[in-house]
């Protein structure tokens, strides 16, 4: 599953290297898995400040105008920070940059990420 955020397109995926299909819009009555899911999407999607009654949900997309080295590293910190705070029945893994050799400054991650609850 991939979807476009300031830092490119992201994926999610477990250790197995699937993720649920996931839809376009915010499904309200969503439960289990594909909660926990969803939940860690919009955490990555959202960026700080955004969300009125809570500044700080979201990512913070300082590393878009950094040397694409130091982009990564931050964008892993923020990953692992936003998903451990905000979602806790996901347990972030790590972060795999797709396209190294691209020169377009897009970092292209793909947040691998296991689910501690599943019902």
């Amino acid at each position: 599953m991939s979807f476009l955020s300031p830092t490119g397109n992201v994926a999610l995926a477990n250790s197995q290297g699937t993720a649920p299909i996931m839809k376009e819009w915010i499904d309200f009555g969503a439960t289990g898995e594909y909660e926990i899911w969803q939940n860690v999407k919009y955490i990555l999607l959202t960026a700080i400040r955004s969300v009125p009654l809570d500044r700080e949900f979201g990512m913070n997309f300082i590393m878009v105008d950094r040397p694409k080295s130091v982009a990564k590293i931050i964008y892993v910190q923020e990953c692992a920070m936003k998903i451990t705070l905000y979602e806790r029945r996901a347990v972030f893994d790590d972060v795999i940059f797709k396209g190294e050799d691209s020169i377009e400054g897009n970092l292209d991650p793909e947040v691998i990420i296991h689910l501690l609850v599943t019902t």
